[in-house]
């Protein structure tokens, strides 16, 4: 009995260290979490919401240096490897190199990756005054890295990085502001490494505000961009390419004057990798909007916005500087009539060509339905002359809309295809995809969505 008296006595004085000791490592624990706080500027990777992301398969880092190199025997030998360890479907591994994506346009889709799980700060009256915003915006760099940056719903921006093309992503980067949110982000890739991220947000009816990182993520300067008592509705920005190390940004946006006939576009630019910014000055007026801005192989700068008339005429309009935005050649009228549109996008070939494209959502007007298409038009003159327009998509009772419309830019690309991307659903808003669709520039059409 004693005996027994004593084990119990042992066991009950173990479990009561190992009771204190979780407690203990528990408190420990919580000590060394930084509490999330909204004065922060920097989001805490650890931070409450930011996904933890595991850190990349040694094979795989292997993998991305030999592909850097161009040593392909290299890398197919790492790939055998990585598939006898790897349980995973034959689908979902890496191809064997034959080409690059950029010498050879062709739709090459993976399998989808989560980059981030939450709500975003989505406006519920974009539908209704016609706006196009988006909440993700994701550039390429350079060899495999890419970068994605997401306006979240809890008032942050976030940035998500790839050094592998896109197989893994992991946090880089974040900040938040108190007292005001975040929307329509825009991320821009400078040759030296350096990054541009750009927000809209509810400080001060809109203004538009810029932060600038270092090839390590390090952040350097912040600015108001756009300080703005106006409403500034909507932006677009983009830099002279990938090919200068002394690049320019250009910022393009929207004020909210009253609509039809009043609105107007507002234009600046930054010689010092976004450090400061030219003071804006008014570039187009009596109701235009939603711009959409883009830097051509020709050396011309290319926008297209909405024109919206008192007499409710809504046309889509181009027009191209050659000097870095000193002046501007006169408009050309893509497409006038009285049918809802939204706002155009632009991309123009990097090949010195001259080849352009815009493309922008219309509303079918013999439909009772919501029911918008996919117009486009090209130009092969730098822009001073447009195709007529034709529907690139459009299906009775669905909806083609947000269309986003980009060239590959890399460092000495000569690259001239589009990939167009974009939303599909029935007319009621149901039955969402994602949809794709590229140029063939050899027949001069798009490829099948």
């Amino acid at each position: 009995i004693k005996r027994r008296l004593i084990v119990r006595k042992f066991v009950l004085i173990t479990l009561l260290f190992a009771v204190v000791f979780t407690f203990e490592s528990k408190a420990n624990q919580k000590k060394n979490i930084i509490p999330k706080k909204d004065s922060d500027v920097f989001i805490s990777k650890n931070s409450p919401g930011c996904d933890v992301f595991p850190t990349p398969d040694p094979l795989v880092e292997k993998m991305m240096q030999a592909r850097k190199k161009g040593d392909t025997e290299l890398y197919n030998r790492l790939l055998e490897e990585y598939k006898s360890k790897q349980p995973i479907r034959e689908s979902n591994l890496p191809k064997v190199i034959e080409i690059k994506p950029e010498d050879e346009p062709a739709m090459r889709w993976g399998f989808d990756k989560v980059i981030y799980k939450g709500k975003v700060p989505y406006l519920n009256d974009v539908w209704q005054n016609e706006i196009d915003e988006e909440q993700i915006d994701v550039d390429y760099y350079a060899g495999d890295t890419l970068r994605a940056v997401v306006a979240r719903a809890d008032s942050s921006v976030t940035i998500f990085r790839s050094n592998d093309n896109g197989i893994t992503w992991a946090f880089d980067n974040g900040f938040r502001f108190s007292g005001y949110a975040f929307y329509e982000p825009e991320i821009i890739h400078g040759p030296n490494g350096w990054y541009h991220v750009f927000s809209r947000s509810t400080y001060n009816n809109g203004s538009i505000y810029s932060r600038t990182f270092d090839s390590t993520g390090t952040y350097k300067y912040d600015t108001w961009a756009v300080y703005s008592a106006d409403t500034v509705l909507n932006y677009s920005v983009c830099s002279d390419r990938a090919d200068y190390l002394d690049y320019y940004l250009f910022l393009m946006y929207h004020k909210g004057l009253g609509g039809a006939g009043e609105d107007g576009i507002w234009f600046t630019r930054s010689f010092d990798y976004g450090r400061t910014w030219e003071a804006p000055t008014q570039v187009l007026y009596n109701g235009s909007g939603f711009p959409d801005i883009t830097y051509g192989g020709d050396g011309y700068l290319y926008e297209t916005f909405l024109f919206r008339k008192v007499d409710k005429t809504k046309e889509i309009y181009t027009r191209t500087s050659d000097d870095e935005g000193d002046s501007w050649q006169p408009v050309v009228a893509v497409q006038s009539d009285t049918t809802i549109k939204m706002g155009p996008q632009i991309a123009a070939a990097l090949d010195g060509s001259g080849d352009a494209w815009v493309i922008w959502p219309r509303r079918d007007p013999l439909t009772t339905n919501k029911d918008y298409g996919l117009l486009w038009s090209w130009s092969t003159d730098s822009g001073v002359t447009w195709s007529s327009p034709h529907y690139v998509n459009s299906d009775v009772d669905s909806n083609e809309v947000l269309p986003s419309i980009s060239i590959y830019d890399g460092s000495g690309s000569t690259y001239d295809d589009p990939y167009v991307t974009f939303i599909k659903s029935y007319y009621d808003w149901t039955n969402l995809s994602v949809n794709s669709f590229y140029w063939n520039d050899s027949d001069s059409s798009w490829s099948v969505d």
